[in-house]
Formats: C-alpha cells, structure tokens, sequence
C-alpha cells in the first residue's frame, strides 16, 4: 500500500482578495456531507460532477464516517478510471451506498470502471491521507485531483451552502439554479470564489540541503514516464504477425516509456528555487512520474532527486486485507491506526 498524506491549504468559500474562508470550514461541512452520503440510496446519487473533462473522470462515495474516539473522518471512494493491467474493476451503478461489491472482469454499460481510493481527514490539523493498495497494480497514484474536485463541486452544488431557487422548464420539467452561497438564516452572495486545496507534505530540510549547495550543482537529470500513440502503420514483422495471429494487435493504441536526460546545469539560487517550486506544483497537480534530479561535483555517481523530499511511503498490512478489491470501514480504521503515527511524524517534520 502507498500513503500519500497531504496538507489541505483552502477549504471553504473565500471573499475577492481574502486568504481565510467566510464560512466552509473543513470541521463545519464533513459532518453535514457525512449525512449527505448517508441518506442516499445508490452510488450513481453520490457523484457531485459530471462531464467531459478527462483530466478528471468521475468521483463516487461509497461510505463516509467519523472514526471512533477521534475527531477524524473516514471515506471510501471510487475514481473512474480506464481499464487496469489486471482487467476492468467496475461496480454496478444500482449499488446501495455501505453495501458495494467490486467485479474485475471486461465491464459493461450497466458499472463503471474505476479504483478505489481511502482517505483520512483530520479536521483539526487540516490533514488529508489517501492510502493506494497494492491489488491494483495499474493505478498507483494517489487520486487526489478527483478528491479535491469532487468536495469542491459538492460545496458549490449540494451542499447546505448553496441557496437555491427552483424553474419551471416546460410543464413537467423543474429544476433548480444556485442563486448564491452563504450560512442558512444569512445573506448569500454569488461573489465568492470555492476552493478545495490541497499540498502533499514534504520534508523541507532536504530541499534545503539541495538549495545550500546551489553553486556544487553541475548537472540536471530529469525522468519521466511518457504515454504515446503507437502509429496506425504497422511495420514489416507487424504486419505478418497480424496476419498469423489476427487478435494480436487489436485494440492496442498506447503505449509507455520511461525518459531520462541529463543537461549542464549552473543555477543560481533563485533559479533553484523557482525548479523546486515548479516541481511541486507538478506533483500537486497529480503528475507523479515527473521527477527532477541534480548531480553535484565531487559526487557524479549519486543523484539527488527531488522525491527524496516527499511524504509518500509504502508500508505492508495484512494479506488478507491487502489482497481485497474493496475495504470497508472498519478495515479502513484498522489501517489508519497502524500507518497513524508515520503519518503524523512526517506532518511534524513538514511544518
């Protein structure tokens, strides 16, 4: 399992130039979206978005709860997500919320293919944890930018923030139009700008140790995974292997590869601290495979790589638990209380 924890930095409904949110706060909406999730009846009424934008699919919640004795919340996701290396994992989209069973197989129109992802939320340290299981090998990313969309779009359309109006469309036909936000027995505004943010934790000192030897820096390596289309015309030994076994190459449009280059590189400090800040903004953003290195003289055989400085590490559980294609809560409790203090350690060292 990887863990992947994180500092929510906005949270609410912010005025035109203000730093600190009106109302919105993480310890004022989870208790009412908890409540939310719980009355609904199907997965497909949890989703809060719903559109074309591939760069973030679908979010459903199938389970969302306090955790005992804490001030702490736990929530089971599912991301849409294309197909995995192990096949399609899909639930149906008549699945009761607390009750999801997930089918690895070739899908249909009926489910929805995705993965689920865990999180923990302490309101009172504004700390985010998504934990990633190792049972789906396909997908190792920590799915925060479905997250922080999806909580973002439920404070602007459903939840008790958003003052409504009802329209009549046609005879039959009525639907409703956020009119504005605000706290209920007050004004509301359309004036304010919704936000659901987060940073992955990092251990600041070793970017400073990078950043203080500056001028010893003689090298840059950066390394990447790229996805790119295979081209539709098919070589010499393609096309005879189509030929011979038609089903060979159907379907297959993608592909992956690993680049790595490495350039002279001279940086100032300034310039060291822009890479750095741009490299976190891509990590931020969900771009996990983009990674940045630097070579220092006298020390040619090592590579110091930025991702020494990140929060993310894996930690082992039980077989029985690691293997299952969904948690349920009370495993999800189980797993934060052995990975709760690591995590908290690395909160500490990033402040």
């Amino acid at each position: 399992m990887i863990v992947y924890p994180y500092k929510i930095d906005e949270c609410g409904f912010y005025q035109r130039g203000s730093t600190e949110p009106s109302f919105g706060y993480l310890i004022e909406f989870l208790p009412e979206f908890i409540e939310w999730i719980n009355k609904k009846e199907l997965i497909v009424e949890t989703a809060t978005y719903q559109d074309n934008e591939s760069q973030t699919p679908r979010t459903f919640c199938f389970e969302a709860f306090q955790i005992p004795h804490s001030d702490s919340y736990g929530f089971v996701f599912w991301n849409e997500t294309p197909q995995f290396d192990e096949g399609i994992a899909s639930v149906p989209l008549s699945s009761e919320v607390g009750n999801v069973k997930v089918d690895i197989n070739e899908g249909n129109e009926d489910s929805i293919s995705g993965w689920p992802v865990y999180i923990i939320i302490d309101p009172n340290l504004s700390l985010l944890v998504s934990l990633v299981p190792d049972v789906f090998r396909g997908s190792r990313r920590s799915g925060i930018p479905q997250i922080r969309r999806y909580f973002r779009e439920y404070l602007k359309m459903k939840s008790n923030y958003a003052i409504k109006q009802g329209l009549v469309n046609g005879i039959e036909n009525t639907t409703e139009e956020i009119i504005g936000w605000g706290i209920e027995g007050s004004n509301y505004s359309k004036n304010y700008s919704i936000r659901f943010n987060t940073k992955e934790l990092r251990t600041k000192g070793k970017l400073a140790r990078i950043i203080e030897k500056y001028n010893k820096i003689y090298k840059l390596v950066m390394s990447s995974e790229i996805n790119f289309e295979i081209p539709t015309e098919r070589s010499i030994f393609e096309r005879a292997i189509a030929l011979i076994f038609p089903d060979s190459l159907e379907g297959k449009s993608m592909d992956k590869a690993n680049y790595r280059a490495e350039i002279d590189f001279n940086p100032t400090k300034n310039d060291m601290n822009k890479l750095i800040e741009h490299w976190g903004k891509e990590v931020d953003r969900g771009n996990e495979s983009y990674e940045i290195g630097v070579r220092f003289s006298g020390e040619s055989n090592r590579v110091y790589w930025f991702s020494q400085a990140r929060g993310v590490f894996e930690h082992e559980i039980d077989d029985e638990i690691k293997n299952k294609s969904l948690w349920n809560s009370s495993e999800l409790i189980a797993i934060w209380r052995e990975i709760r203090n690591s995590v908290l350690k690395i909160y500490k060292g990033a402040l």
